[in-house]
């Protein structure tokens, strides 16, 4: 029961980010309690360290730059959102990983993976066929809890729902796993068929980070590979077995748009280079304000002087310039030593593993994934992405082949 429920609610948190708030918190109280039963019946004794201090270290971030943006005349909800979303989630974030340590709990993770690629890609297909017909299976409330609206454009479709950034992390994970040398062709079908329903939801997205991201996976995999000292002649293999794998999804994805506009796809592209973009718009506003606040930056809640989002005039996409903005140099340092310090960590501790995970060298490759995705969309400021960036302290551990997870 214990494993099910670790599974039910992580492929929750990724199958439906920022939707269904209840639903997961009601699966993280049963996540938690699980947990805290067999501490109870001593059934483990584990205790992650380093996972530990680096959610200290998120708690300590968020209340100081809360106090920064407090003082700074930040409105309110935008402070208690930053102290929800990286001091009181923290703590769960510690019990969540620390309960899903050991094989038990990887494989856990992998099982709630392959659950998550299937609501994923059953959800999106079901948004498309209702835009496509006039059927109704999406009720407009369950539409609107997921975000989700489909366009079609000069050349190209656009699929704008909130698990569609899920992609960037789970979409590596599994071309890596099936990547890895020493995996028999004949087995791994769901994870096979995982990987190709998301890739048709991911070229069928339109969204140009994530195929830009995608196609950059298997050359990502290739490097970690070889600073790793993983590289044989079989494992050189696995950057054309990618593109082998992904081209053939865009190509389908042009003759498709074949005698619709067969450059509205290649000018969606460009158009993200353009200095007119919405997010190039972005980056000169939050320029200018950290010029004005460059050691300690504006804290929490601080508005450049550009509406992005009228709800929460706070946010923007640009990931790394926010933080630069929010945090000014002295924050944005301390945040780069962090997550330096924990990628080192767990490259290390990955490529000192006896019996090379492939889970734990897909996690890893995923982590990083999303994190390049995070630069032009505003991951940092969801719960359910926190949770998957928090595979990073979680890889820093050492893994106990007995573990009961």
């Amino acid at each position: 029961m214990k494993n099910l429920i670790q599974i039910l609610c992580m492929a929750s948190i990724m199958s439906f980010p920022r939707s269904f708030v209840e639903l997961k918190l009601f699966l993280i109280f049963l996540f938690s309690l699980s947990y805290i039963i067999t501490i109870y019946k001593r059934e483990t004794s584990s205790v992650g360290v380093k996972i530990i201090i680096f959610y200290l270290l998120v708690m300590a971030l968020g209340l100081i730059w809360s106090v920064i943006g407090l003082n700074n005349g930040s409105p309110l909800q935008a402070i208690s959102d930053s102290l929800r979303l990286y001091v009181a989630w923290s703590i769960a974030f510690i019990i969540m990983f620390t309960a899903i340590e050991g094989e038990q709990g990887r494989l856990n993770v992998h099982n709630s993976l392959i659950v998550s690629a299937v609501v994923i890609f059953i959800s999106n297909l079901i948004g498309v066929i209702d835009s496509l017909s006039s059927a109704t299976i999406l009720s407009e409330a369950t539409r609107l809890e997921l975000e989700m609206n489909i366009g079609y454009h000069d050349g190209y479709m656009q699929i704008m729902s909130n698990n569609i950034g899920s992609l960037f992390f789970i979409v590596p994970y599994f071309y890596v796993y099936l990547a890895q040398k020493g995996k028999p062709v004949n087995k791994y079908h769901l994870e096979k068929i995982s990987l190709i329903l998301l890739l048709i939801v991911a070229v069928a997205s339109g969204r140009r980070a994530l195929w830009l991201c995608l196609l950059a996976v298997p050359i990502i995999d290739y490097v970690m590979s070889n600073l790793w000292g993983r590289v044989n002649s079989t494992v050189s293999k696995k950057i054309v077995f990618g593109y082998i794998l992904i081209l053939p999804f865009f190509i389908l994805y042009f003759i498709a748009a074949d005698g619709i506009d067969q450059m509205g796809a290649v000018s969606h592209v460009m158009d993200a280079f353009s200095k007119y973009d919405e997010r190039s718009i972005q980056l000169s506003y939050l320029m200018m304000g950290f010029y004005e606040n460059f050691l300690l930056g504006s804290g929490f809640g601080g508005y450049a002087g550009y509406t992005r989002n009228i709800v929460a005039p706070w946010m923007y996409e640009l990931t790394y310039f926010q933080i630069l903005y929010n945090f000014g140099v002295i924050g944005t340092l301390v945040i780069s030593i962090i997550f330096v310090s924990y990628f080192h960590m767990a490259f290390k501790q990955i490529g000192n593993i006896s019996r090379f995970y492939s889970n734990d060298k897909g996690l890893f490759i995923g982590v990083l994934t999303l994190m390049i995705g995070a630069y032009s969309n505003p991951y940092l400021g969801s719960f359910d992405f926190l949770f998957i960036f928090g595979f990073l302290p979680y890889l820093t551990q050492t893994i106990r082949p007995n573990s009961k997870g």
